[in-house]
């Protein structure tokens, strides 16, 4: 849709407010909804660390940004808004590309400086 292109003039900007991470759809977020961390840490009780350990063909195990282990308990319902989300996002992009491609824009860009100085040379 133009609004949603309009409204941000700049790529930049676009993508601040329109990208993966303004939608969090960024790789870790997907972990958090879709999985959970191994849990590790010091316990008061026990007077040592501990961390839990879960059967190896219970979950599927991926690592996050940080190098740690995430297993994945993603419900079907839980996927499907994921995938909803990102095709959202494949669509606005499409959009987007297609919008940039149009008018004066494939031309020159998206102008997003307040005056333009527009030089002419003419021969002969």
């Amino acid at each position: 849709s133009s609004g949603i292109n309009a409204e941000y003039g700049s790529t930049e900007q676009w993508i601040e407010a329109h990208g993966l991470a303004a939608r969090k759809i960024t790789r870790d977020q997907v972990l958090r909804k879709i999985g959970f961390k191994a849990a590790a840490g010091y316990v008061g009780a026990l007077k040592k660390n501990v961390k839990s350990r879960y059967s190896l063909d219970m979950y599927s195990i991926v690592k996050d940004e940080q190098g740690h282990n995430v297993y994945l308990t993603g419900r079907a319902e839980d996927l499907l808004v994921q995938e909803t989300a990102l095709r959202t996002l494949i669509t606005d992009i499409s959009d987007r590309i297609e919008w940039l491609q149009t008018g004066s824009r494939a031309k020159f860009g998206v102008v997003t400086e307040r005056r333009v100085i527009i030089v002419l040379l003419s021969s002969g």
